[in-house]
């Protein structure tokens, strides 16, 4: 099969400017995806995903970009990271312009949801389960507190996790705004994903 001609080649190119106020963003090209699947212990499905990024540029920048190809920005000067995004199609020219997040308050409101799920459930817990003890009474106002603290935790945590993204707008047009999550292991109905 012939390779793509210059003009193909060039088609796919688009001439992009990227700003991102204070913050130097790093933007970055997804250049491969690793997927492997496989069973462990008793046949217990799993899929493990690895990508590949290399830095295109620091903003600001104004750089030819692949109009088919998969972008994010880094975690990096302070800012987290957004999912993948694509740039849109048709226009010969885009002005990227990303909305850094503040890496702190990010890791700090996602640490503040974990600890507020973990006391709601075991504040839960000690409600639900109250009548199993001798003093009943005490362990339903434990529970009360640590999920009412939890429920707090959750306030506070839900909101910050949400100011602090960094945002990547084209031209006026969203194209990342959330974060991804690194919870580790997840149990899907096609197994463990890794």
């Amino acid at each position: 099969m012939p390779g793509p001609t210059p003009g193909e080649l060039q088609a796919r190119r688009v001439l992009t400017t990227v700003e991102s106020g204070s913050k130097n963003a790093v933007i970055e090209r997804r250049i491969s995806t690793e997927e492997t699947y496989g069973r462990v212990l008793f046949a217990v499905p799993i899929h493990t995903k690895n990508q590949t990024w290399e830095q295109v540029c620091v903003a600001p920048c104004r750089v030819d970009l692949d109009r088919f190809s998969s972008y994010r920005v880094a975690k990096a000067n302070g800012m987290p990271s957004t999912r993948e995004f694509t740039l849109p199609p048709g226009a010969p020219s885009l002005r990227l312009q990303v909305e850094p997040g503040d890496l702190l308050m990010h890791r700090i409101g996602g640490r503040l949801i974990a600890l507020g799920t973990a006391a709601s459930i075991v504040g839960g817990a000690l409600i639900t389960t109250a009548s199993k003890f001798d003093d009943e009474k005490e362990v339903r106002v434990a529970g009360i507190i640590t999920g009412g603290a939890g429920i707090l935790l959750l306030g506070i945590g839900i909101p910050l996790l949400i100011v602090s993204q960094t945002h990547v707008t084209a031209d006026d047009r969203k194209l990342a705004n959330r974060t991804p999550t690194k919870t580790g292991p997840k149990l899907t109905l096609g197994g463990v994903v890794f």
